[in-house]
């Protein structure tokens, strides 16, 4: 028997990584991660002040192409638009979507989606949490492992048919 749900639109997605001896915590609500020692204290705190934007019609109608292209071919298809009605939308995005340390403990924060098919934007900070720089993935790729020189994911054709790939990183 599979497991078949909606997401919320504009939903959060809580993250938890490990880094070192510490663990890191998060879920967009606002741009905070939160890292943790082993004992439950709190270490440090990655805070960016400002108002996140607010939606616009447009973003509002890629999302919701999006969920029903994400959705088409499951059992739940048929129900998405009466679905998508009665769902609650937040006044703002998520500040970020998730995030994901490296191996040298690099910290990844990937900006939230906003359109159709937007390529996966990442913004990478030293281990001491100073910006090293934005990189821009190509669209349908979903990140799963960050390599010292390389990043590994799957990436989806326009048929949606999943190949695995490794990406060489250029730190030019």
């Amino acid at each position: 028997m599979g497991n078949a749900r909606f997401v919320r639109p504009f939903g959060l997605v809580g993250t938890v990584r490990r880094a070192g001896e510490r663990y890191l915590v998060g879920d967009g609500a606002s741009f905070e991660i939160r890292e943790y020692a082993r004992t439950g204290e709190l270490a440090r705190l990655l805070r960016v002040r400002g108002d996140p934007p607010r939606f616009t019609a447009a973003a509002r109608a890629a999302e919701r192409a999006r969920m029903a292209a994400n959705s088409r071919g499951s059992v739940l298809a048929k129900y998405f638009d009466a679905y998508w009605e009665r769902a609650p939308v937040p006044e703002k995005p998520p500040a970020y979507q998730r995030f994901e340390t490296d191996q040298r403990g690099r910290l990844w924060i990937e900006a939230y989606p906003l359109g159709a098919t937007p390529a996966p934007r990442w913004f990478v900070l030293d281990v001491d949490w100073r910006p090293l720089g934005m990189v821009e993935l190509p669209r349908r790729f979903d990140l799963r492992h960050i390599y010292d020189d390389a990043i590994l994911g799957v990436q989806r054709d326009a048929d949606g048919i999943e190949s695995v790939v490794l990406y060489a990183l250029d730190a030019r």
